[in-house]
């Protein structure tokens, strides 16, 4: 079973790898393992693909990416567009912010074609989300509660961790 994606197929691999940068750059980048550029120029993991040929090797990358049996068009597409000289670019969003930061990004970069799978079966979908405190820290915060002396950051607000790097980490007159 593959990931939630984003795919878009551009016109040549310029374009696609202009795109791969915009999504992989700045404040809000997508780790370069999220974000998959296959050209013929940069085969990417449809390079990997153990197979006899180019096309193959293309079409076997994209069907693990777009896995159903009604997206067979989505496969055929994809390998001969980049099999005609095209660039595709492929993004593994994780939440509701990432994947409209994807699409935005992708639009943006006038694509031939886009296509969607699974973006309503994301398995980490809190990952990026609206609320303003981290899950992690709402779970650290009932697990490992601040104890007294432990450190505080601006507005008395428990530093995450804090506890586990003095025990961890001896003062200097320690090392000494």
């Amino acid at each position: 079973m593959s990931s939630a994606v984003v795919a878009a197929l551009f016109r040549d691999h310029a374009a696609a790898d202009r795109v791969r940068v915009r999504l992989s750059t700045g404040d809000t980048a997508f780790p370069s393992d999220r974000v998959h550029l296959t050209s013929a120029i940069e085969p990417g993991n449809a390079g990997l693909v153990p197979a006899q040929s180019f096309p193959l090797k293309l079409q076997g990358y994209f069907h693990t990416l777009f896995d159903r049996e009604d997206e067979v068009d989505e496969v055929r597409a994809l390998s001969a567009g980049v099999r005609d000289g095209n660039g595709a670019v492929a993004v593994f969003p994780r939440g509701d912010i990432e994947t409209k930061r994807a699409l935005e990004v992708l639009r943006q970069g006038k694509p031939l074609q886009l296509f969607e799978h699974d973006l309503h079966k994301q398995r980490l979908e809190h990952a990026a989300s609206e609320d303003k405190k981290p899950l992690l820290g709402e779970a650290y915060d009932k697990v490992m509660p601040v104890k007294p002396g432990g450190s505080v950051g601006e507005n008395n607000e428990p530093l995450l961790g804090s506890k586990v790097i003095e025990k961890v980490m001896p003062s200097k007159s320690q090392r000494s």
